[in-house]
């Protein structure tokens, strides 16, 4: 597992035990999703959203990703939208999004956020200073 994924997966884990209600990343670079998938621990069930990605990435995500008991994917603001009025607790949310100028995005911007910046002092934990 690479680095970025690694981190990711450990600032979705604290988050998703503290109870989230939903998770924005955004402006990450791209990282291992199947990974991801199978390094999240969550009491919740988990919808993961690809939001902004080309046709072609979404087409090679659907190939790789198939819904289970746990995890159910989705690739439109408007799932995304429709799934947070629903207000579902039981439910964590997670954005990944590739493209900040979709349409409607900023109605899903209030949730917790996972930033290259977060990412960075998440890494920068493990090395040991001098």
């Amino acid at each position: 597992m690479d680095l970025l994924t690694g981190a990711i997966i450990d600032i979705v884990n604290l988050k998703a035990v503290q109870d989230c209600f939903g998770i924005f990343i955004a402006s990450l670079p791209d990282f291992d999703y199947q990974e991801l998938v199978r390094g999240i621990i969550s009491p919740k069930l988990l919808e993961l959203y690809f939001l902004g990605f080309s046709q072609e990435s979404k087409q090679a995500l659907q190939e790789q990703l198939t819904d289970t008991e746990k995890f159910k994917f989705f690739y439109t603001v408007e799932e995304a939208e429709e799934s947070r009025n629903a207000g579902a607790e039981n439910i964590c949310r997670l954005l990944i999004v590739k493209n900040q100028e979709l349409e409607k995005l900023s109605s899903l911007r209030w949730y917790e956020t996972i930033d290259m910046e977060q990412v960075y002092r998440h890494i920068n934990r493990f090395i040991p200073s001098e």
